[in-house]
């Protein structure tokens, strides 16, 4: 209870900052007007096409007569209503969507500096990146959800596509720590259930990695080097035309790690490096209706090896992904279009440091996706999505821990949109689910979006999503787990409310969401022989703030609020993430070309393991609150010796500038009361060339 004050004043503080230059409310701001529509392509008339800047549509608009190009509907997009295409799988403004949604764009990626996409996306509301020993660098927590070291919770896209780990669930490390953050033209951070179009795994969330434009000159060469030995070198190419391009993008990051070092559960003291070697790469090509979207990545990172022993000063952790889409588009998506995706991911995780083998352990799985999507204007107000995924499962482990398995899973989808006014909107849909032999079921999502103005938007949204077991989970056989075949798909219930306000400078947004847990998969320990069940649900809620806002020309500010809490089985706080979370950025240019940035990410001491299992042993220091802050300058040296087609940018970064220890609770085995969880203060710096 001590750190409540600070925190009630942290967050009036940054309220107070976010709300400055906003008019007074009066009852009048709320009355219902006509508002110009910003409905995407496939939810504008045949008859009135959307402005866009294709040839095509500007021959239509100048052959109309007045009546239809008065009634035109123009997609207006901002920087604090931005446009966003994987709420409903297609391009939407922010407040029309049907979905609670940050955007973090390449520039402010740039503005306060990062190495990899984790460190950026720990920026994001409500999302917190604990550190596990087996699993490091794996998991995304947000919302105060965290269901142990394997990304299950939180499903990743490129470019509206998924990622998939169909033998362990969630091994996403190598898109955390290879994936070239440079390629990022935007990440779309969905918050709330994502069941309904995307199926398992978006449960509390959705990430969705949207690649530069290829014809806007994103080409550059970039190299960040620094303390702990770091090296990484990035590269972004793009060319073509409206019609047919491609965009590639490489990152390339090594260092030696940062001190591990403390008690295990034997009660010896051990200390190891924590390093990485990771390189990854991103292609995009578009050829009319032809889209392939792929990425590939290998992630070595160091870990303990079985934590039931000592730490293992060999012990590591390498895991290759490969991923590639094709889609093909037949029809126009203002009228009618049928979309088809063939998605293939490749997933092998090889570690060592687990006896009794004397071998590395190799995961293997290939997931292969068929998915038709139906698009369809039913009338000016009403669109239709109805699709369907066929998936092949296939996966296998060198050693007999998961034995070789197929699979075949199948899903159906559809979800409406109804415009019944100008200020009213109104979402619908439903997925079915057939996973192979396991139950299957359905989930629904509503929504209800009001402009209440032309500023204030509220939305009132309920979903439900599902996670169904992964092939570790139902078929693993050794001695110390025993998978469970009979296991149930774990669901998830969200109510969220959302009122917000945004004009051309500024937006400010207020959540509230509500989330019950069923069903969950868990190890049961009371059994001799620990295996999978379904153990009970969870219930979660919280209150999310965040504000943007571009003071003047050269000061912008962004930040974000969180307050949650937990429980289960009458247990308070048992997922152990902080109750509070609070984050605040400030980008500042010079008339020298000289940007500063500034970055704070606070989290509140999380709850003891010992909430969860009291006899926990207490070895090391225990986890209390912290402020990760960030110095990230850039100075622009081509624009300050008036270069005019080449620019050379220098960058000078500090992370952790006020040397925090930063320690987490071993939320994994809960046997021990923390383990550390990052570096103290390091350095950087390097040069970006734009060409």
């Amino acid at each position: 209870m001590s750190e409540a004050p600070s925190i009630a004043v942290r967050s009036t503080i940054l309220a107070l900052a976010c709300l400055f230059g906003i008019a007074p409310v009066s009852a009048a701001d709320f009355a219902p007007a006509p508002l110009p529509s910003d409905s995407s392509a496939a939810g504008s008339s045949a008859t009135a096409p959307k402005a866009t800047n294709n040839d095509a549509d500007l021959d239509k608009m100048l052959d109309m007569d007045l009546k239809s190009l008065g009634q035109v509907q123009v997609k207006t997009a901002t920087m604090t209503n931005p446009i966003v295409e994987g709420v409903s799988r297609k391009p939407e403004t922010m407040a029309k969507s049907p979905g609670v949604v940050e955007v973090i764009t390449a520039q402010e990626i740039r503005d306060f500096g990062a190495k990899t996409l984790r460190e950026v996306l720990e920026r994001g509301t409500s999302i917190w990146t604990p550190n596990s020993g087996f699993m490091p660098n794996n998991v995304i927590s947000m919302r105060g959800d965290l269901p142990g070291h394997y990304d299950t919770h939180v499903l990743l896209l490129l470019n509206g596509r998924p990622f998939k780990d169909t033998l362990q669930g969630g091994l996403d490390h190598p898109l955390y720590t290879a994936f070239p953050i440079e390629s990022l033209d935007r990440i779309e951070i969905i918050r709330g259930p994502g069941s309904v179009i995307y199926g398992t795994n978006a449960y509390v969330g959705v990430i969705n990695l949207i690649t530069k434009d290829p014809l806007k000159k994103p080409d550059h060469f970039s190299v960040l080097a620094g303390s702990l030995s770091t090296q990484r070198y990035e590269l972004t190419k793009g060319s073509g035309t409206e019609r047919r391009n491609l965009f590639v993008g490489a990152m390339y990051l090594n260092d030696s790690g940062y001190s591990y070092s403390a008690v295990d559960e034997l009660g010896a003291l051990n200390t190891k490096h924590f390093g990485q070697h990771n390189i990854g790469v991103v292609g995009v090509y578009e050829n009319g209706p032809l889209t392939v979207n792929t990425f590939a990545a290998k992630a070595d990172e160091s870990m303990l090896g079985n934590s039931l022993l000592h730490w293992r000063d060999d012990g590591f952790l390498t895991s290759t992904r490969v991923f590639c889409d094709i889609g093909y588009t037949i029809g126009n998506p203002e009228d009618q279009s049928l979309e088809t995706h063939f998605t293939y991911n490749f997933a092998n995780a090889a570690f060592w440091g687990v006896p009794p083998y004397l071998v590395p352990e190799h995961l293997t799985s290939h997931d292969y996706l068929i998915e038709p999507i139906y698009r369809a204007v039913l009338t000016e107000d009403l669109n239709l999505m109805i699709g369907g995924t066929i998936e092949f499962r296939q996966g296998y482990s060198r050693l007999p821990t998961v034995p070789t398995y197929g699979k075949i899973w199948y899903t159906v989808y559809a979800q409406f949109e109804y415009d019944v006014t100008d200020w009213l909107k109104l979402t619908a849909g439903m997925q079915g689910n057939m996973p192979g032999t396991i139950e299957g079921g359905m989930v629904p999502r509503v929504g209800l979006i009001t402009s209440l103005n032309d500023h204030w938007t509220f939305k009132v949204l309920y979903g439900s999503a599902f996670r169904s077991p992964a092939a570790i989970e139902t078929d693993i056989d050794v001695s110390a787990i025993v998978g469970n075949p009979d296991l149930e798909p774990e669901t998830i219930d969200t109510f969220e409310t959302q009122l917000s306000y945004s004009d051309e400078t500024k937006r400010l947004a207020l959540t509230y969401f509500h989330s019950g847990y069923a069903n969950m998969i868990a190890r049961d320990n009371t059994t001799a022989v620990p295996t999978y069940e379904n153990l009970g649900g969870q219930v979660i809620q919280g209150i999310e703030l965040e504000a943007r806002a571009k003071l003047n020309q050269r000061l912008q500010f962004v930040g974000s609020t969180t307050w949650q809490e937990n429980h289960k089985n009458g247990v308070y706080n048992a997922t152990l993430v902080p109750n509070w979370m609070v984050k605040c950025g400030i980008v500042y240019e010079t008339q020298s070309h000289l940007k500063i940035g500034i970055f704070d990410s606070y989290f509140s001491a999380p709850e003891s393991v010992t909430v969860v299992n009291p006899a926990a042993a207490i070895v090391n220091p225990v986890p209390g609150e912290c402020h990760l802050l960030s110095l990230n300058t850039r100075f622009d040296v081509g624009r300050h010796l008036g270069w005019r087609r080449q620019t050379l940018e220098a960058q000078f970064l500090i992370q952790n500038l006020l040397n925090e220890e930063v320690w987490d609770p071993e939320f994994s085995r809960y046997r021990i009361n923390s383990v550390p969880a990052g570096a103290g203060r390091t350095f950087y710096g390097g040069f970006t060339l734009a060409y």
